[in-house]
Parts: C-alpha cells; structure tokens; sequence
C-alpha cells in the first residue's frame, strides 16, 4: 500500500451500499492505496456539510461509484461539491454493468464513467496522483 495516498468513496446511501461494499472488499486485494469509508449518510445540513468536508480534505483522490440513481442523490450532489471546492481529483465509477448509470448531477461533463476494472482504476489513481504531485511542484 502507498503510504499518504488516501481514496474517498461517495455512493448512493439509499440504492448503492452494496456497491461500496464490493468496492471496499476488492480494494483491499486490488488497490495499493488506502481506501476510506468517510461518507457521510443522513441529511444534508450544516453539521454534516462541515463533517464531510474535514474528511473530505484528509483524502487525495475522490471515487464515485455511480448507479442508476446517483444524479437523484443528494448526499453524492453535495460531495462533489465539496470534492470541487477542495480542487480534489475525482473518479467516476461505473457501478452497474449492463445498466444505464448515471453521474453526479454536477460533475463535469468532460469525465468520462470508468468501467470497475482496477487495473484501469489504477493507473487513473496513478495519473491523479502524478497530476497532484505536478500542480505541487508548480505553485512552489
């Protein structure tokens, strides 16, 4: 495991826990980085915007796992708010195969869904890290 590289799940509470599950289970035989399960469930006020964000802002890269539902998500909608406000690197993640998923209602546009296959998630999170490590170097 890459030591300081932490990854954020964001998921669909009410229709996706399954998926994170999963993804948290491969991860563990899959991905060399630390994977966090910092998602917050509940309803999204003050308390919980502000829990998120400080847990947010301790990972380096932002995964979400998108289901047939996530546009509808608000807890999703907020996280990636909050991903883009911290200028996190994010990931999208498509979670169900052979079915029409669907992204954060406020993600770029410009990313693409990945297909769950963790050689290809690897090497994006290696491309995140690269790019954050640049970004670095620059403002230096």
């Amino acid at each position: 495991m890459a030591s300081g590289v932490g990854i954020f799940v964001s998921f669909d509470f009410d229709h996706d826990d399954s998926l994170r599950g999963s993804f948290l289970a491969q991860a563990k035989q899959h991905c060399p980085y630390k994977v966090v399960n910092w998602s917050l469930p509940g309803a999204v006020d003050g308390k919980w915007t502000k829990d998120a964000k400080k847990r947010m802002a301790r990972a380096d890269i932002v995964v979400f796992i998108c289901g047939v539902n996530t546009h509808s998500a608000p807890g999703v909608e907020a996280e990636m708010s909050l991903c883009q406000g911290l200028g996190k690197p994010y990931i999208l993640l498509k979670g169900r195969p052979g079915r029409t998923c669907s992204r954060p209602r406020n993600a770029s546009r410009s990313k693409c869904i990945h297909p769950w296959r963790w050689k290809r998630l690897n090497e994006s999170f290696e491309r995140c890290i690269d790019g954050r490590s640049q970004s670095h170097k620059r403002t230096r």
